[in-house]
């Protein structure tokens, strides 16, 4: 009976000993800024996917890099964290991260803040994921396009005073972010090359912020009213501060067509709250910053970084300069909105 009793307390201590020396792999998450909407909905398909396999970390550095810094460092001393995925406050940062890395013999996942392209060059400890936006911006162009018509005879319903010319401003997101400079370029350049004439009346750097957009509205609208036919915003929130304030100066009308706004508004990102504007009939369209892909790209280099897993081939983005991948989106309008957005929202 002893031996008995003595045989199992070893093997439970064995099992114990086992248990301890198999740890739940891990990674830090670093986020530039808790309140970015579509950083946030990105955030949680990640989590989604990664959450039965991967114990995270999450850090929020709430716009300063000097935090984001800390945060990084304080990560890579645990011997244990082997993996980062940063997304930078500051772009510039990235040279710095790489090298923290390579001393602690660390990967890196940079996602939605590109790495400058020296950064980036030949490191093998390094991936950038994120949208393409330049495509974005072309596909913004050509919902334009869809409103206004030919560009030799635009629709007179959108060309107000009726001089041929596309009178627009931009709503920036930041100002030398790499996806409000692509995007903002490619829209006019897109719309010039297929032989529209713009005259981009203004542009005005929101920062991502709904408030802010909001904000520059009631500043500016009065200077712009009547003129302005179009408003190109390099993300669904800063449109929709501009359509909170173009409701609440009863600017657009509650309930009616979109056709029927006297000025457009398009969108980039595809969130829950671009779709509703759209539903509701205050957005023409937006373009879906692909989160569902873009996050299916970060967990395949993770399985690169963890297990050796190969990225080549995949029908989804192909890796180019050795270490980047790009998401082309898909533009969204009031029919294509997703059936799965209008059953969980219903009018």
């Amino acid at each position: 009976m002893k031996n008995k009793i003595a045989r199992n307390i070893f093997m439970m201590i064995g099992l114990l000993l086992s248990s301890c020396g198999e740890s739940t792999p891990s990674f830090s998450l670093f986020i530039y800024n808790s309140k970015d909407t579509f950083i946030n909905e990105l955030k949680k398909v990640i989590l989604h996917r990664t959450d039965s396999e991967y114990d995270v970390n999450i850090q929020y550095a709430e716009k300063s890099q000097k935090t984001q810094m800390q945060q990084i460092n304080s990560a890579l001393e645990d011997e244990q964290q082997k993996l980062l995925l940063v997304n930078m406050v500051d772009r510039l940062s990235a040279s710095a991260i790489i090298e923290k890395s390579l001393v602690n013999k660390a990967n890196v996942i940079f996602f939605n803040r590109e790495p400058l392209l020296d950064d980036m060059d030949n490191q093998t400890n390094a991936f950038y994921i994120g949208a393409d936006n330049s495509y974005e911006g072309e596909l913004q162009a050509k919902l334009a396009e869809d409103i206004f018509g030919n560009p030799n005879d635009l629709n007179p319903k959108y060309d107000k005073n009726g001089d041929g010319k596309i009178q627009a401003i931009i709503l920036k997101g930041e100002l030398g972010h790499q996806d409000a400079e692509q995007r903002s370029a490619k829209v006019i350049s897109q719309l010039t090359e297929d032989g529209y004439d713009v005259d981009l009346i203004n542009t005005y750097i929101c920062n991502w912020s709904r408030a802010e957009a909001y904000n520059m509205m009631a500043d500016e609208y009065d200077k712009i009213k009547d003129s302005v036919e179009i408003i190109f915003s390099n993300n669904d929130d800063m449109a929709c501060g501009a359509m909170d304030y173009l409701i609440e100066k009863d600017v657009f009308k509650y309930n009616v067509d979109v056709s029927l706004q006297p000025v457009q508004l398009l969108g980039v990102d595809g969130t829950d709250v671009g779709y509703r504007a759209i539903r509701d009939g205050y957005m023409y369209g937006t373009i879906l910053n692909d989160a569902q892909k873009q996050a299916s790209a970060i967990i395949d280099a993770i399985n690169y970084f963890e297990n050796g897993t190969s990225m080549e081939n995949n029908p989804d983005y192909e890796v180019v300069k050795g270490n980047y991948i790009y998401i082309k989106g898909s533009a969204i309008t009031y029919d294509s909105l997703p059936e799965e957005y209008l059953m969980n929202n219903p009018e």
